[in-house]
């Protein structure tokens, strides 16, 4: 009798062609699968051949579940515990505690129901071992259990139809990066920056963790990137990952990736907005917009760029789609922005954990930043000193919090609005629309920044700017997404928020020294923030009384302050839903994803699917679904669910429920 993974598919190809797929995948990452990981990704399925399943096939019996039987054959076959936990998930999410007792105790008995080519395999089911601890024992299974995903997903979806590239640099071509960038402002000091870091880079000698410590405006996208390229051919690197704080505009720095590497096209990304703070006690949940989207969270690129909470979801979800690409991590070199905000296991010392994964994966570390880290036995691949040749700006703090209707009158007494080249950067997006249509009422054409704005309008709000004269004035509202563009203001308002995130914004005032001195003003706002208020007290009290201070000494003052995982950004409202925007392709684009038009098949197809998702990353955003619903009962057929959490924007919504200039409009009562 032939067995089948799925109708037309005989089993034993697919265990052989996943097991193939696992060898050939861990051979590209320089993976080592001993002999007893091997076996176990042969046996993935093996619970498949279970009569129940093969009528469940052909639709003559009811639904049948083959993991736990696989992972007993597994368990059997290896007495691996992490391995099992591995098979018995691979559906769903990373099994823990007592549930392989429990499905091995009634399966373990039951091997001999399944025809198996290997009769020793129906052995009586040895004692389950207990759950190793430790975090060679976490590492060990989600290596293998995102191992065993990619091998499964290679085997399912592309048959042998593999194709994989090799990860390539070309180092003059950020030479040829860096001379476009000569006519800027502070272009010597620059220019002596880098030849220090270029020098310093060539003395890494192996996988490890570095740091990388420039001033703002020195350059961080550039060196950075030209470092990791550098350890990349230190170390005979497989893959480049390139992380970014996702409270930024994450397109403007994967611009930057793609001219370094545009000579091979070989570059991926992979990120989404973070999805709020973890919560004690509480399981992840599996929504349909992410089973939606999941298949493009395998990274097959050798140069991905991600954001933080998407790297964050990688190195921790338990759900497969999320750990997916976790094996790609082996031998990879990472540049991390804003690695202080990297939560760790237990809680344990940031330096300790990165340098325990660097040995036991392979992994070269980099983590630009603009203060001295000073960890004691990490490399320094900055040059130092550690500030601007100069005092850029004067910082202006008083403690005593604003009512936001005091907010406006301070910006004209304090800003040159309507006059100048001011930032205005606040802690919540609500906070930054009813601010910019204040500024919009006044006549002063303000422009705004928002995660309730898609990348590309975003990317269309910088560019404005970026073209603009330097004479010309510009007031630009943002929240916490103003501090990673690469643009220049005379005068800067900052919410309060933690302390490193306040030197990424006084990094946009006066940025390249060639004005007179600039002016920075902090205030703590009443009303919605993005940050936890222990994280703002903790500035608060670095802070002090109030005061002026310069820039060399607000970069003092981080040498005193310890950042944490804390002082990350958290939206008030969970994002749970995607909205996508009306362009030309959209319907092409959906049923290419969807199935409805698949012309190719393999790589070719894949490719589509890919492109066609990139598209929608575009045009998307994502939004609580109660704002969605709530405007499509207000405006039938202006917004449209297509599939669970997954909506379209309709013409005849444009410039009501969203506009190109001020992004999506929440619901009255919830900005």
């Amino acid at each position: 009798m032939e067995l089948y993974a799925w109708m037309g598919k005989p089993l034993k190809d697919h265990l052989e062609d996943t097991l193939k797929a696992a060898q050939v995948l861990a051979s590209r990452q320089g993976i080592k699968l001993d002999q007893e990981a091997e076996k176990a990704i042969w046996l993935h399925a093996a619970g498949k051949a279970h009569p129940a399943f093969q009528a469940c096939l052909l639709s003559f019996g009811e639904f049948f579940n083959p993991a736990p039987l696989s992972a007993a054959f597994v368990l059997q076959a290896t007495g691996n515990r992490s391995y099992a936990e591995a098979v018995l998930s691979q559906y769903t999410s990373l099994a823990e505690g007592r549930e392989l007792e429990r499905e091995v105790r009634f399966w373990g008995e039951r091997l001999e129901e399944v025809p198996f080519s290997d009769p020793s395999i129906t052995a009586k089911i040895r004692e389950v071992p207990p759950p190793p601890r430790g975090p060679e024992a976490w590492l060990e299974k989600r290596l293998f259990y995102s191992l065993l995903l990619a091998a499964d997903l290679y085997a399912t979806l592309l048959e042998r139809e593999w194709e994989f590239l090799p990860l390539q640099v070309d180092l003059e071509q950020v030479d040829k990066y860096a001379i476009t960038q000569r006519s800027r402002p502070g272009a010597p000091w620059r220019i002596a920056l880098r030849r220090e870091v270029q020098a310093r880079a060539e003395k890494i000698e192996g996988p490890g963790v570095y740091t990388l410590s420039l001033p703002t405006g020195g350059g961080k996208t550039l060196m950075g990137l030209e470092a990791a390229m550098m350890a990349a051919v230190k170390t005979d690197a497989p893959s480049l990952v390139y992380v970014l704080p996702s409270q930024t505009p994450i397109e403007e720095n994967a611009n930057v990736a793609r001219i370094m590497f545009k000579k091979f096209f070989f570059l991926g990304e992979d990120h989404h907005p973070p999805v709020g703070p973890p919560l004690e006690g509480v399981p992840f949940s599996l929504s349909f917009r992410r089973q939606f989207f999941s298949f493009w969270y395998h990274w097959q690129e050798p140069v991905m760029v991600t954001g933080l909470e998407r790297f964050i979801e990688l190195l921790y979800s338990p759900l497969a789609q999320e750990a997916l690409s976790f094996y790609r991590l082996y031998g990879a070199v990472v540049l991390l922005e804003e690695g202080w905000c990297l939560p760790t296991p237990q809680g344990e010392n940031l330096f300790s954990f990165l340098s325990s994964l660097a040995e036991k994966m392979n992994m070269t570390f980099i983590l630009p930043c603009p203060w001295p880290w000073g960890e004691e036995g990490i490399a320094e691949i900055g040059p130092g000193p550690h500030v601007f040749p100069g005092d850029r700006y004067q910082v202006d703090w008083d403690p005593v919090p604003l009512e936001e209707g005091e907010l406006l009158s301070f910006l004209e007494s304090h800003l040159a609005l309507g006059r100048g080249r001011s930032l205005i950067i606040l802690n919540h997006p609500g906070k930054a629309l009813s601010l910019w249509l204040a500024l919009e009422k006044k006549g002063l054409n303000p422009s705004l920044l928002t995660p309730w704005m898609a990348p590309i309008h975003r990317r269309a709000v910088v560019q404005e700017i970026r073209q603009n004269r330097r004479d010309q004035p510009v007031c630009l509202v943002a929240t916490p997404m103003g501090e990673g563009v690469d643009l220049d203001f005379s005068l800067v308002f900052r919410e309060l928020a933690p302390l490193p995130r306040l030197l990424w914004a006084a990094g946009r005032c006066n940025r390249h020294g060639a004005k007179e001195r600039g002016g920075i003003f902090i205030r703590d706002l009443q009303g919605r923030s993005l940050y936890p208020r222990d994280a703002l007290e903790k500035t608060r009290r670095a802070l002090g009384e109030a005061r002026t201070f310069l820039e060399r000494e607000l970069v003092t003052l981080l040498g005193l302050y310890t950042p944490g995982p804390e002082d990350r950004a958290y939206p008030e409202e969970i994002p749970q839903a995607t909205l996508i925007l009306p362009y030309g392709e959209r319907q092409r684009d959906w049923d290419i994803l969807t199935g409805r038009a698949a012309p190719s098949r393999g790589m070719e197809l894949l490719h589509l699917k890919r492109s066609a998702y990139r598209r929608f990353a575009t045009q998307a955003l994502s939004l609580p679904e109660v704002w969605l619903r709530e405007w499509s009962e207000r405006m039938p057929g202006g917004v449209t669910e297509v599939m669970p959490g997954l909506w379209f924007l309709e013409e005849g919504a444009l410039g009501k429920v969203y506009s190109p200039r001020w992004g999506f409009l929440p619901p009255e009562g919830e900005r």
